[in-house]
């Protein structure tokens, strides 16, 4: 677990640092979820539109006959829509559509079963511009046979 998150996160670095010689934004951030924390990163292709990987990894509990774990990797497309309401502070509505690998880990006293999938990802939710540099995100991410409401926050470089 600790190699994989180690690995993505080298990836995005990796990835954003020619990026960021040409001056583009990425972003990275922090995901918690209903029973998971996760990681994402993205490239912000226009002020509308952007790309975005993440990992997660979750605790779904356990049962009488063991411990359930899941982790999945995605990728997806994200859509920013701005909304100025009189008298507020600006805000986005944003949508999202992907795929994520999943994977579920039941341990029993008698061994190990996993399961993976592939899942089509739809979601979406608000997102608060701090500064510049500085977002916060609520959303709601259906895939597969999960639905997880999420709260994350964004640095930009």
């Amino acid at each position: 677990m600790k190699k994989s998150i180690a690995v993505v996160l080298l990836s995005c670095a990796a990835f954003s640092t020619p990026a960021l010689a040409a001056n583009a934004p990425v972003y990275a951030g922090l995901q918690i979820g209903d029973n998971y924390v996760g990681i994402l990163g993205g490239y912000q292709l226009d002020p509308m539109y952007s790309v975005e990987v993440s990992y997660i990894s979750g605790d779904n509990g356990s049962n009488f006959w063991g411990d359930i774990d899941y982790s999945s990797i995605g990728v997806a497309g994200v859509a920013m829509f701005p909304v100025k309401p009189q008298g507020m502070s600006p805000f986005s509505l944003f949508a999202k559509a992907g795929f994520e690998r999943a994977t579920v880990e039941k341990k029993y006293s008698w061994g190990t079963r996993r399961d993976t999938d592939t899942n089509l990802v739809l979601g979406g939710g608000v997102q608060h511009d701090f500064n510049s540099n500085v977002s916060a995100r609520l959303g709601l991410d259906i895939a597969g046979e999960a639905d997880s409401l999420y709260l994350s926050a964004i640095l930009k470089f």
